[in-house]
């Protein structure tokens, strides 16, 4: 797969117009023929993410429908593959125009059990853009941990003396997977997790900072999961707000996961 290919290449007499997304920047360079003329705007949708293995995509501004728009009064959060893993939302949360707005203490998002079938694989990324609003508290973006006995499995973020905050994996039954990256609140940030075995990755805004393949890994449960939260503990909702959350079937490339960030970076304005 090539990425950043051309996006568009349309004939017209004996001119052929392609347009090129730029990797450094939102702007597409268009050749007619081979003179390149002003470059334009790039305005990516869900469908120039990274579709290869892609089992579910939740999407705060194509909340409903892929480019469908946005709906501020919908009370599920569409799955976009349209693999059935629609999330049911709590009366405790609300829309933004583009993202999930977390406040008070709930299970924010829960979808289906299938989820939990692909993680339990352990082959698999998790791709998440958030923003957290609360220093003094921990939040969990995804999980089911409390929900699944012994195979727990969630994506959060911690405190420590009040002032050091570190993005973690927590799979139950293993030893914590605790990372060093601080976390940065009030601020728009991607996290991107990939699993092939035992073999784990962290990514922050799809600059490598984790990596560890020594340690045996439990596979996440067969449950339902929970976005923006974790299930059976309403105290642990990541307040703040939840922009997308993309799962898949396989471990993406760090050039496959430095595009979908350039997407989301254009779209959520990181």
């Amino acid at each position: 797969m090539v990425l950043f290919k051309p996006l568009n290449i349309v004939t017209m007499a004996d001119k052929e117009i392609t347009q090129f997304a730029n990797p450094g920047s939102p702007l597409v360079t268009t050749y007619i023929g081979s003179t390149q003329v002003n470059p334009v705007l790039w305005e990516p949708t869900t469908k120039d993410y990274i579709q290869d293995g892609l089992i579910a995509h939740w999407d705060g501004i194509e909340n409903v429908e892929r480019g469908g728009g946005h709906n501020s009064s919908s009370t599920v959060w569409k799955d976009l593959t349209n693999n059935g893993y629609d999330g049911e939302l709590t009366n405790l949360v609300s829309w933004n125009n583009d993202s999930l707005l977390i406040t008070k203490d709930c299970i924010p998002c829960v979808v289906p059990n299938g989820i939990g079938s692909v993680l339990h694989t352990k082959i698999f990324t998790i791709e998440v853009v958030n923003l957290g609003s609360d220093r003094n508290r921990r939040g969990t973006i995804f999980g089911n941990y409390n929900a699944d006995g012994g195979n727990g499995f969630n994506i959060e973020w911690r405190y420590g003396n009040g002032t050091i905050y570190t993005y973690r994996a927590y799979f139950n039954g293993s030893p914590d997977i605790s990372t060093t990256k601080q976390y940065a609140a009030n601020t728009k940030q991607s996290i991107t997790l990939t699993l092939r075995e035992n073999d784990l990755k962290m990514y922050y805004d799809a600059v490598i900072f984790y990596s560890r393949s020594t340690q045996t890994i439990r596979a996440p449960g067969i449950t339902k999961y929970c976005l923006g939260g974790e299930m059976g503990r309403g105290n642990m909702a990541a307040r703040g707000n939840l922009y997308c959350v993309r799962i898949y079937n396989r471990d993406l490339t760090a050039t496959e996961i430095a595009h979908n960030y350039r997407i989301d970076k254009i779209r959520f304005e990181l």
